[in-house]
């Protein structure tokens, strides 16, 4: 836990040194969302969502502006994480869908897009919309199937949040465990 936060800390550090060396410059609209959302990440990772919220306003300027589907939506899905820990669920279902927008995401940018799909499905299962997500999990499934040659950390979190929709289901209840034990076993 200490190595993670040294982590956190140092990430939060190089981020903040380069935005400021990229402030300057307004070619670099993209980098410096790219940053904003890497603090967004980094200070939600550590549970502060008050600090990541701080700039969400200066990301969204940029994200107006600017038409880079890699940089804007992952700033849309580090903006959707913080509404999500702050149980504002229908609102990060808004935010996500401006995605929409972006319709080679998912080939352009898998990673990006899996983190979308994630943000989606766990949005939905807290509003107990559960054939939303269960739609959402079936194209995440597929599409961490096709993109991850091994076992990842990404397939575990899909499998916790199957086993989240499975488990609303008596009949699916074994293949919730089947889940667990799966994601267990990666993790």
């Amino acid at each position: 836990l200490a190595h993670n936060q040294a982590n956190h800390d140092l990430a939060i550090q190089l981020m903040n040194e380069g935005m400021n060396i990229l402030a300057p410059y307004e070619e670099y609209k993209g980098d410096r969302l790219r940053v904003i959302a890497n603090l967004i990440q980094y200070h939600a990772m550590r549970g502060e969502n008050k600090k990541a919220e701080k700039f969400i306003q200066p990301g969204n300027k940029i994200f107006k502006e600017l038409k880079s589907t890699g940089h804007n939506c992952f700033f849309i899905y580090t903006w959707a994480m913080i509404l999500n820990d702050q149980g504002k669920f229908q609102q990060a279902l808004d935010v996500l869908n401006k995605t929409n927008s972006y319709p080679m995401l998912s080939i352009e940018h898998p990673p990006v897009y899996h983190g979308i799909l994630q943000q989606k499905i766990e949005a939905f299962i807290k509003l107990e919309k559960f054939n939303e997500a269960r739609k959402h999990l079936r194209e995440f499934e597929q599409k961490i199937n096709e993109f991850y040659s091994k076992k990842s950390i990404t397939l575990a979190y899909m499998l916790t949040l199957k086993s989240m929709v499975l488990l609303r289901h008596p009949r699916e209840r074994p293949q919730a465990f089947q889940a667990i034990k799966e994601a267990l076993e990666i993790y």
